[in-house]
């Protein structure tokens, strides 16, 4: 167990984290470092849970959907508090499966973002929310901001001069973004829906227009399944596109359909029709063309207030310098001066490009290893 300022114990709280591994906690405890009477346990069992003396001014944190039940249940017969935890919209610069510390984490009391079976925290927010003018203009200059110095979730990649070969001006330029296969959000955010059957569906659905397909960061890294035959998608799809940016994907673009990807919002704030074959987050509100919908999405929004949700209020952001927690302008600010140093420094670009790539190999040779 780890104890935040032991001096002060006399009035503690209890801090449970189920299942953290040591490296995942490492990643995110600088969020905690402020709790100063905190005491922090490490659980993989109910038994145990309520061995170390449990309470209601208790706390449990599961990461995402990786939960016990019994526990969960148990939390909340006795009325703990449980937060379920994820990372932001605005992470790092750095994919998270290569080990880069997180910026912006949620804490949702309800559920999570990207489980539309049962109401999270976001979908609250933009269900009930009384959004004020000045909620909304801030998130519009965050939206400027986001669009102008080229912000997404992991901000890793850089803008290319992409070649498009239309056959004709009335064709569409349609981006696919992929999706990690074991990802959460297609999961609970689908219904049996993969990358190559998202391909097919847009054909069908496109069969003269032009479609690029971009597989996702963390599939391309190596670090999550997911990849396909692109012998395969090419029969589909006009071209494949892999080490460029969201934005300028997206910017190219006419049109962005996808199952439940981050992308979707990223095209919205971008002025892009958005189609969704799954229950992102941001469908349902009015702004994209659906497949799926949800009864208790009831409310059409504008993209301001989307954005008041997704960026202001439904996020925490740290500063890692500080320790302290912050604002998504001052974690922008940060992204942007990470990415100018890799571009400048070859020292930093090294030790970038050796905790990317080398570290994730090494971890997952481990695990296949231990898994024989």
């Amino acid at each position: 167990r780890d104890i935040n300022n032991k001096a002060s114990l006399l009035n503690s709280q209890k801090y449970f984290f189920y299942k953290f591994s040591k490296l995942k906690w490492k990643l995110i405890s600088d969020f905690f470092s402020s709790e100063k009477t905190v005491e922090i346990y490490h659980i993989k069992s109910l038994d145990e849970f309520i061995s170390l003396g449990v309470d209601k001014n208790s706390k449990i944190f599961f990461w995402g959907k990786k939960i016990d039940k019994e526990l969960e249940r148990y939390a909340k017969d006795n009325e703990i508090i449980i937060n379920y935890i994820e990372d932001g919209f605005i992470r790092s610069f750095g994919l998270g499966s290569s080990l880069s510390k997180p910026l912006s984490l949620v804490f949702d009391s309800r559920g999570i973002y990207f489980d539309p079976t049962k109401q999270s925290d976001l979908e609250y927010i933009l269900q009930n929310h009384n959004f004020t003018i000045e909620e909304k203009n801030r998130a519009k200059n965050i939206i400027e901001l986001v669009k102008k110095l080229k912000i997404s979730k992991y901000n890793h990649q850089f803008s290319k001069d992409i070649i498009i070969n239309k056959e004709n001006n009335k064709q569409k330029i349609i981006l696919i973004p992929g999706q990690v296969d074991d990802d959460m959000s297609v999961k609970y955010g689908t219904l049996d829906m993969s990358n190559i059957k998202l391909i097919k569906k847009v054909r069908d659905a496109r069969p003269y227009d032009y479609l690029i397909y971009k597989p996702h960061p963390d599939v391309l890294s190596g670090n999550r399944v997911g990849n396909l035959d692109y012998k395969e998608v090419l029969k589909y799809v006009n071209q494949i596109v892999t080490d460029v940016d969201i934005d300028t994907m997206i910017n190219l673009s006419d049109e962005v359909h996808t199952m439940t990807s981050l992308s979707g919002f990223d095209a919205l704030i971008r002025d892009k029709k958005v189609f969704t074959y799954g229950l992102p987050f941001y469908a349902g509100w009015g702004l994209t063309t659906d497949q799926m919908n949800s009864k208790r999405r009831d409310r059409e929004l504008t993209i301001e207030e989307l954005a008041v949700a997704v960026y202001i209020l439904y996020p925490k952001y740290l500063n890692p310098y500080t320790k302290e927690l912050t604002t998504p302008e001052d974690v922008i600010s940060i992204i942007i001066k990470d990415k100018q140093k890799y571009q400048k420094d070859i020292l930093f670009r090294y030790y970038k490009n050796i905790l990317g790539y080398t570290l994730p190999k090494v971890r997952n040779f481990i695990k296949n290893i231990r898994g024989l």
